[in-house]
């Protein structure tokens, strides 16, 4: 069997794994794996590759433009799929870029993970129409990386420019990632 296809596998397997796993867990819990794995993405050489990448080819650098140039990278790079409902899978991020597509908390690992490879901080907010039923969660991306002063909504589920965000549900929760 190809590489790719091992890959391929042990992918969709870990992704099984922590729907059978961490699927019904309380909304705390699901944003601890989502922080969990954006953390083990930050390390993964792909994810820092990337992100470096993105960072070596902006010609004028501020903090700001090379957070949202992450975004929009994802956006760019990578599909959103929407899951069935009552199936929530946490893919980690080397399988979101082998398959180029995900869905928001995929994006989130992702997305969180490059920010992170790159020293920034960063948090998860999680929306919901009712404040209870938590159904959408993206990243955001403090700057500058040593002392947030502002907070960079990089939700590139949205179909709107990175920067963007979400009006659907009102209520919002935030957390340290």
């Amino acid at each position: 069997m190809g590489e790719f296809w091992e890959k391929v596998i042990q992918g969709f397997f870990t992704a099984l794994f922590n729907k059978i796993i961490f699927g019904d867990w309380e909304l705390e819990r699901k944003v601890e794996r989502v922080k969990a794995m954006a953390e083990e993405a930050a390390q993964t050489p792909q994810v820092r590759r990337i992100a470096s990448e993105i960072a070596g080819a902006l010609s004028e650098t501020s903090y700001e433009k090379l957070v949202m140039a992450l975004g929009e990278w994802v956006k760019e790079n990578v599909a959103y799929v929407r899951e069935r409902k009552g199936v929530d899978f946490f893919q980690p991020a080397s399988y979101t870029l082998l398959r180029g597509a995900g869905d928001c908390e995929d994006m989130t690992i992702l997305i969180g993970g490059m920010a992170k490879a790159l020293g920034f901080p960063v948090k998860f907010r999680v929306s919901s129409p009712d404040g209870v039923n938590w159904r959408h969660i993206y990243p955001l991306v403090g700057v500058p990386p040593g002392r947030p002063r502002k907070w960079i909504v990089l939700d590139a589920t949205l179909p709107a420019p990175i920067g963007t965000e979400e009006r659907i549900y009102p209520y919002k929760k935030d957390f340290e990632a």
